[in-house]
């Protein structure tokens, strides 16, 4: 049998004590609602053994609880006290329990301030680069023909090129253009997603963006909410797409990154970490895409620490010209 604990017998105690209690009126009350039994002395002559022995034990019942009075108050007094014990130890458990609570908070506070310190803001310019290299190897962004593809053969002059050298600087720069553009785009949606992120988990989590912890080999983490509950700290990693379909290949290698940042973090703060992959899209994506992504995801990941979501750009707020 398990041991009582505070809580189990402080609630022990006082069932007990209510018990002896509530008894004595129980039982003093269905003594006095039962009428005596009044019979002549003809009748009681005439009835049988049996039925003479169960009026004179009815009696002796009577008898001995009008007799022995003072137990119904022994029993009241009895269960007061275990009543009395029982709140004592209840009282003594709840405040050992806040107690225990406020100790919590205090080393989840301490916990999260060291996090918090030890993170570093990744500048403007590293998050333009990264997102540059993100959208670099998108297959949408690629250029057909590099400056260093024109001159990989020097032999050939500039005119005699199917390409020449200024309708490639031309292609070099619209490229750069649009990736510009698309970077600009990418930091737009990722301060709006961190604002709406941020007024929805409200005080339960510290959010910071576009953070890593100083020293650490891993990529910047897109947002980072360091919670000051017991539930896991989650790590988002943003994925943002003109065109969905044509880029979700890349899904795999981001989530790859962000499992390995993931991993780092949990193991060098010990706390427990989500992953939340949040793919934003100018239109909604059809669900019938949704198994693509999960299968990107389901072999190597615990479906339990990696979540998906989706959304457009307009339920961010925002609006992009094409």
């Amino acid at each position: 049998m398990d041991k009582l604990n505070y809580e189990s017998l402080y609630k022990f105690l006082v069932s007990i004590g209510l018990a002896l209690i509530t008894l004595p009126f129980i039982v003093v009350g269905l003594m006095y609602g039962i009428d005596p039994t009044l019979i002549s002395q003809e009748n009681y002559d005439a009835l049988s053994q049996y039925s003479k022995d169960e009026l004179s034990s009815r009696e002796n019942i009577r008898y001995f609880i009008e007799s022995h009075f003072y137990y119904v108050y022994l029993f009241v007094i009895i269960g007061l006290f275990l009543v009395v014990i029982g709140v004592v130890l209840w009282i003594k458990a709840h405040k050992m329990g806040f107690k225990m609570e406020e100790l919590n908070i205090q080393n989840q506070e301490l916990s999260n301030k060291k996090i918090l310190n030890d993170l570093l803001t990744v500048s403007e310019n590293d998050v333009k680069k990264e997102i540059s290299e993100e959208v670099e190897n998108d297959e949408e962004l690629k250029i057909l023909v590099t400056l260093e593809d024109s001159q990989e053969d020097s032999n050939v002059e500039p005119n005699k090129h199917p390409y020449g050298e200024e309708d490639r600087v031309l292609e070099v720069e619209e490229h750069n253009l649009r990736v510009e553009k698309t970077i600009n785009k990418y930091i737009q949606v990722e301060n709006a997603l961190f604002t709406m992120i941020n007024t929805q988990l409200g005080e339960e989590y510290d959010c910071k963006q576009n953070v890593r912890p100083m020293n650490s080999p891993i990529d910047s983490m897109d947002i980072l909410a360091v919670s000051k509950t017991d539930k896991p700290d989650l790590i988002y990693e943003i994925k943002y797409f003109k065109n969905f379909m044509k880029n979700i290949s890349t899904i795999g290698s981001s989530v790859l990154r962000v499992w390995a940042t993931k991993d780092y973090y949990e193991k060098n703060y010990g706390r427990k970490a989500k992953v939340i992959l949040a793919i934003v899209t100018d239109q909604k994506v059809d669900e019938k895409y949704y198994a693509k992504v999960e299968r990107l995801l389901v072999n190597p990941f615990d479906q339990s620490q990696i979540e998906v979501q989706y959304m457009t750009i307009e339920q961010l707020g925002l609006k992009f010209d094409n």
